[in-house]
Formats: C-alpha cells, sequence, structure tokens
C-alpha cells in the first residue's frame, strides 16, 4: 500500500455587483497552494520488471483571477436555483514538471523520470447549478473544463453544502 498526504490552503476574494433582475458580476483574484508527498514503494509481481519508487514530493503555488456571473430564480414552491458562470485564469508559481526517482530490483540502477509537463498557465470555465431547499443546504452539481497548453481536463462534481 502507498501513502500519499496531501495539505492545501485556498484564499480568494471578489466583490460582487449587483445589477437588474437578481443578476451578480463578481471579479475574483485567488491564491492556492499545495504540497503532495507519496511514500517510497515497490512493483512486484512482474519479475525481471519489478521497480522500486522513491518517495516524491510535490509544490505548487497558484495565483487565480477570474469572474463569476449568477442569477438567483425564486420559484413558486419557495425553492431557489442559481445557475453561475464562472471564468478563471490560473497562473503557477512553482515547478510545473513532477518527476520520480526509481530503479528495476535487478539491476539496481536508479533512473529519473518526468512526470506530466503542467502548463504554467491555464485557464477554467465552469458552469454551476446550486438549488437552496432551505436556509441551511444546498445542493450543486458543476461541470468545468481546463484548458493549457497541450492540457486539458474535463470534470464535473455534486455536492451538498452545510451553511452556517
Amino acid at each position: 500500500m502507498v501513502f500519499q498526504e496531501q495539505f492545501s490552503a485556498h484564499l480568494s476574494a471578489g466583490y460582487r455587483f449587483y445589477l437588474e433582475d437578481n443578476l451578480i458580476i463578481q471579479p475574483m483574484a485567488g491564491l492556492f497552494g499545495a504540497n503532495i508527498k507519496t511514500d517510497t514503494y515497490e512493483e512486484t509481481g512482474i519479475g525481471p520488471m519489478n521497480m522500486h519508487v522513491e518517495s516524491e514530493d510535490y509544490n505548487s503555488v497558484k495565483t487565480m483571477l477570474g469572474l463569476k456571473a449568477k442569477k438567483e430564480y425564486k420559484l413558486d414552491n419557495g425553492m431557489v436555483v442559481k445557475p453561475e458562470l464562472h471564468f478563471r485564469w490560473y497562473h503557477e508559481l512553482a515547478d510545473t514538471n513532477g518527476g520520480v526517482n526509481a530503479y528495476f530490483l535487478a539491476q539496481q540502477e536508479l533512473f529519473g523520470a518526468n512526470g506530466i509537463d503542467v502548463p504554467r498557465d491555464m485557464g477554467d470555465i465552469a458552469f454551476r447549478l446550486t438549488t437552496e431547499n432551505d436556509e441551511r443546504f444546498d445542493i450543486f452539481v458543476e461541470s468545468f473544463y481546463q484548458f493549457g497548453k497541450d492540457f486539458y481536463n474535463i470534470g464535473s462534481t455534486v455536492g451538498l453544502k452545510y451553511n452556517f
């Protein structure tokens, strides 16, 4: 079993401009930091291709600038529905290429391999739909498209948010 730990922090701020018809425009700025560590491990069961992989330590520090547009609709049953559209740009300040050192157990000769070359600048477009069923709980679904030089990522998130 491989043990991995991750620590991350996120600080962001924005200012909401309330326009007509419950439309909200919000410019945003943020700073994200993360550290990911993976223990040393060995891959076995494939004979001469068995491999020893040394521990990894990866750091990320990103700035973010963005814009969010949100509109609130109050339904007849009291529920509030909020579609949102996000545009964000991220700039990585830390090293963008992770690597790993390893060796085949049969040879004991260390070699290095480069990981994914993450682009220093990336964009993000996201659509989020939130429903407020009462004052405490929100249910949301978000789909996003992230892009950069020779890179893209598509995903979705579904969640339940509790408001204190």
